[in-house]
């Protein structure tokens, strides 16, 4: 009788250690092989911390605690979300500074276009067009030098101009100087490279800072189109770079404070 007990506690106690072994199922298995195989965290590890949530949070929680890795996988989480938080954060200042640099050139760009069609219209009556490009224009456009303005003008041909208003010319110059300079090719490759740069960030991670950067972005681009091709007539000119620029501060001081 005593060997049937001690029989039948053995036959418990090998039943107990079964199930312990058991406890560690295909799906703890599977859970704990893919949290190894996430191994060192980089850029390209959500896929593989995505997988093995997944997989980890199926279980039970008998399960999950015979997980015995389980730890490594809060711990690549973490690592995860810092890097992903100093990438999206890199790469929106990135952006941010491009941005900032076409708003700065559109805004000077249109100073100057406006004082060259001020001037063609109220001060140039009476100056001949070689003055024009060599002195009196020059201290209209700020941003332009006389070299700059000379250039310009000997590539339009002063003859082929002569018939036309003074504020014509004097429009047509200081276009020409700032597209020579390179002015257009600079604001239109910045636009580019932001523009990749927040769809790559929209791809990681849809928060403010791609919808911010998209507002600011958009309100620059929509000003340098206007920089690069401006229409309507001298009247309106001045409030319509007022309206551009009031929506650039706005957009660019809600963007500003994400931006370290």
């Amino acid at each position: 009788m005593k060997t049937k007990i001690l029989l039948a506690i053995f036959m418990v106690v090998v039943m107990v250690l079964s199930l312990c072994s058991c406890g560690k199922s295909k799906d703890v298995k599977a859970a704990e092989d893919a949290i190894n195989a996430i191994g060192e965290v980089n850029v390209n590890s959500e896929q593989s911390i995505i997988k093995a949530e997944k997989l980890y949070g199926l279980l039970t929680d008998v399960e999950k605690s015979n997980v015995e890795n389980r730890l490594v996988l809060i711990e690549a989480r973490e690592a995860y979300d810092k890097l992903k938080k100093q990438m999206v954060e890199e790469k929106a200042s990135s952006a941010y500074k491009k941005i900032q640099i076409v708003a700065d050139m559109c805004i000077n760009g249109m100073d100057d276009i406006y004082g060259a069609w001020y001037w063609g219209i109220y001060k140039s009556r009476d100056v001949s067009y070689i003055e024009l490009v060599f002195s009196s224009l020059s201290q209209e456009t700020p941003s332009l030098s006389s070299s700059d303005l000379k250039e310009a003008a000997d590539s339009l041909g002063y003859s082929s101009y002569l018939v036309k208003s003074n504020w014509q010319y004097a429009l047509w110059t200081t276009e020409t100087a700032q597209k020579n300079r390179g002015d257009y090719d600079k604001v239109r490759n910045y636009l580019s490279e932001a523009q990749s740069i927040i769809q790559e960030i929209s791809r990681i991670d849809s928060n403010e800072y791609s919808v911010k950067l998209k507002n600011y972005y958009s309100s620059v681009s929509a000003y340098a189109d206007f920089f690069l091709s401006p229409s309507g007539n001298f009247s309106q000119l001045a409030d319509t770079i007022s309206e551009f620029e009031q929506s650039i501060k706005k957009a660019e001081s809600d963007i500003g404070v994400l931006i370290k």
